[in-house]
């Protein structure tokens, strides 16, 4: 009796497993699967010495970076040290190793609204970007791939671009 309980409890859990991947899945292509592209912007809070332990920012040095909304054909993987960063069990490193998408040069610039399809996300959660002649700036963002509806051009953006929960700043 108890193996005919356990029977039915996994296969609940794997009919519940099923239907919830079906429902949350991507639809197939098409208008459906289209979103609007948007400015992309971060917020940036350094954390100060004073609340390391509580994984808490300074707020009064919030600020926004708007990023540029450009597309770029590749990206690689590339991993660099972080200074002043916070490891996974909570504690303040003076240099942490991250795995970041490296992008180089200036890509094709965007506009904001342009329909585009999210295709995929990148597994780095660090992005640098290098510019000739200038400092390489480091953003805790993501890439992600997208396939512009009206040319059908692919690419790379920043993650926050195609951020359907955000709504566009104007």
């Amino acid at each position: 009796m108890r193996n005919l309980k356990n029977y039915f409890f996994y296969g609940a859990i794997i009919v519940s497993l099923t239907i919830l991947m079906a429902a949350c899945s991507s639809g197939g292509g098409g208008e459906e699967g289209t979103i609007t592209l948007i400015q992309p912007v971060i917020e940036s809070a350094p954390v100060s010495a004073r609340n390391v332990g509580e994984k808490k920012s300074d707020e009064s040095l919030k600020r926004k970076i708007e990023l540029p909304l450009i597309m770029w054909d590749a990206w690689e993987a590339k991993r660099y040290g972080v200074a002043g960063g916070i490891d996974s069990a909570g504690y303040f490193k003076p240099s942490v190793k991250a795995d970041f998408c490296a992008v180089r040069g200036d890509g094709t610039p965007l506009e904001v609204g342009t329909k585009v399809q999210v295709l995929e996300h990148a597994a780095c959660l660090y992005s640098i970007q290098f510019i000739e002649g200038q400092k390489a700036p480091q953003y805790m963002i993501g890439m992600s791939k997208i396939r512009v509806v009206e040319t059908g051009q692919e690419g790379w953006v920043f993650s926050p671009a195609v951020n359907k929960f955000n709504e566009p700043t104007e």
